[in-house]
């Protein structure tokens, strides 16, 4: 096999590569670092060496944008990839756990990307679903047995020793729980102010100005969602589904398959969706997922969600906005949202949330904005027509009245929906 290209590709994501130092510099400038309960995020930060603090402040951020600038991104950009030329050679020539073992290679420089921004794999194991990894399931099993016994009676290691009693590993159990529950919110939080930090488009924001750390370390992003498509789409066309190499790994690359992203490497959408119906192995929930989908699909009419034109993780973007000045609840996902918005993902009957309070009648939902929203994302105009009223009331949950609808006033919150779509659109 030839690995030229890939060896200097992958060069970038391995330890002591940019994107490792870049994730290093991150962590301290931004406080991204792994935290273990909610008392040790609680603890004062402790100042840097001075040394340590130039190293930091100056010179990694050179290190940053003079490894970036050296960094062939043609390879992968170039319409003639020569790097996919070459993985797709690779792939030809091998079969069975060779070309497994082959495909694993592929996903393994990128394992602290998808710990930091993709965190699927670390809520796995913090949720106790990994096997040989003790979590929260473990945690809920173990208290439910101290729980039942007598809760003052003293109880013996297998070595004979005194070790407490009941109670207090009853207590111990909870405490564990509540800090594992506090990781998988760290791991949220911190995937969520990388997406922020190094791709949402505010005035001012460091990503967006050339020749900061921050701007390189979004084209690396930009390059690992590109090399995840064109990844994604080379492997269907030979048969072989992705997302099952990465549940196995527990490396993400990506955390969701959005077929219009692979339509410009396969053709079309109907041979994007014809490769990923045949596409082997399937994942664990995919091996009755083609029936219930199926199911849902005839059970969820046309006008259960809107055909915006966006990609995952644009769509991301808005509704963490969205949710963070209070126009739609922290309870809708972000697989719902992006299924009710685009007709994409997982059918569901789930609703999105909108529960933004009126300006001067903050006792009700703003039902104006909503209708701002819509009109605004979609690009369609809001009529009383009852396809129109229906499909809103499916995907938001809230009828609207004939008085919401043609009133001429402008919407009280129009300005700050406009900064979150318009920005969006025209990004």
């Amino acid at each position: 096999m030839n690995k030229t290209i890939e060896k200097a590709f992958f060069g970038a994501f391995e330890l002591g590569g940019v994107v490792n130092i870049g994730f290093d510099w991150m962590r301290q400038k931004y406080d991204l670092g792994f935290k273990l309960s909610k008392e040790d995020e609680m603890q004062p930060s402790k100042a840097l060496p001075n040394g340590l603090q130039f190293y930091y402040n100056n010179t990694l951020p050179k290190r940053i944008n003079e490894l970036t600038s050296n960094f062939d991104t043609s390879v992968l950009d170039d319409i003639d990839s020569s790097l996919m030329n070459e993985i797709a050679n690779n792939l030809d020539s091998l079969t069975g756990k060779d070309r497994e073992a082959y495909i694993f290679s592929l996903l393994k420089p990128f394992k602290e990307y998808s710990d930091n921004v993709h965190p699927i794999a670390v809520i796995k194991r913090l949720n106790g679903e990994v096997n040989g990894i003790c979590g929260i399931k473990d945690f809920e099993r173990d208290l439910a047995m101290w729980e039942n016994m007598p809760p003052e009676e003293p109880i013996k290691n297998i070595c004979g020793e005194a070790s407490g009693t009941p109670r207090e590993q009853a207590d111990a159990c909870r405490k564990a729980i509540e800090d594992y529950k506090y990781r998988i919110e760290r791991a949220n939080y911190i995937a969520n102010r990388y997406c922020d930090l190094l791709g949402r488009f505010e005035d001012g924001a460091a990503w967006m100005q050339e020749g900061t750390a921050e701007n390189c370390i979004s084209l690396f992003f930009r390059i690992i969602y590109v090399f995840s498509n064109r990844l994604d789409a080379l492997l269907l066309e030979r048969g072989i589904n992705l997302l099952w190499y990465q549940q196995e790994s527990g490396i993400y690359l990506k955390w969701h398959r959005c077929v219009t992203d692979l339509e410009p490497y396969i053709g079309s959408l109907e041979l994007v969706n014809k490769y990923i119906r045949e596409a082997l192995p399937k994942l664990d929930e995919e091996q009755n997922h083609s029936q219930r989908v199926e199911a849902e699909s005839n059970a969820i009419i046309n006008n259960s969600h809107f055909s915006v034109n966006k990609s995952y993780e644009e769509m991301q973007r808005i509704l963490t906005a969205l949710q963070q000045q209070g126009f739609i609840s922290t309870d809708t996902t972000i697989e719902t949202f992006y299924y009710r918005m685009t007709g994409q993902g997982t059918p569901t009957s789930n609703k999105i949330e909108w529960i933004k309070k009126g300006k001067k009648n903050n006792s009700s939902i703003s039902k104006r904005s909503l209708v701002h929203f819509v009109e605004t994302i979609v690009n369609f105009r809001v009529s009383k027509a009852k396809d129109c009223t229906n499909r809103i009331e499916d995907i938001f949950g809230l009828s609207l009245s004939s008085s919401t609808i043609n009133s001429t006033a402008v919407c009280e919150y129009e300005a700050e929906i406009d900064n979150i779509v318009e920005v969006k659109n025209n990004s």
